[in-house]
């Protein structure tokens, strides 16, 4: 049975928080302790991440509301009332998401960017200026 329960916070050297509870039980049972500890600072990597998903929203917001509006258009007006080029640029951003996530993963992380310098090495693939001329 629990007699008694405590938390304390307090503040460790490297500035991050420490929580400790004491659980004191009643009788011949030992007491509990159980601390966890939190860091209140964030990461580099949590910072580069965070902005890597930001640019991914942003692209995929970007990439997929004129076909959202086009569609609320064509619902609203209850036919394809709207200019050809109109669907047609709609459909060309769809088609650009999928091309762009990639894109953004390798400018903005440089472990992805450099998986796939090793892979396009790995595959055989050249640069324009180091392919050679073949003769018959």
């Amino acid at each position: 049975m629990v007699h008694s329960v405590r938390t304390d916070l307090h503040r460790n050297t490297n500035d991050s928080f420490a929580m400790e509870t004491k659980v004191h039980r009643l009788g011949n049972a030992p007491d509990m302790t159980v601390t966890s500890i939190s860091s209140n600072r964030l990461s580099l990597d949590d910072i580069l991440m965070t902005k890597t998903l930001f640019a991914i929203i942003f692209a995929f917001f970007v990439c997929w509301t004129p076909l959202y509006i086009i569609t609320a258009i064509d619902t609203a007006n209850g036919a394809f009332d709207l200019p050809r080029q109109a669907y047609f640029f709609a459909t060309y951003l769809v088609g650009l998401s999928s091309i762009i996530n990639p894109l953004i993963f390798g400018y903005m992380n440089v472990t992805f960017r450099e998986e796939c310098k090793m892979l396009i090495k790995a595959m055989g693939l050249k640069r324009p200026g180091q392919v050679r001329a073949v003769d018959n």
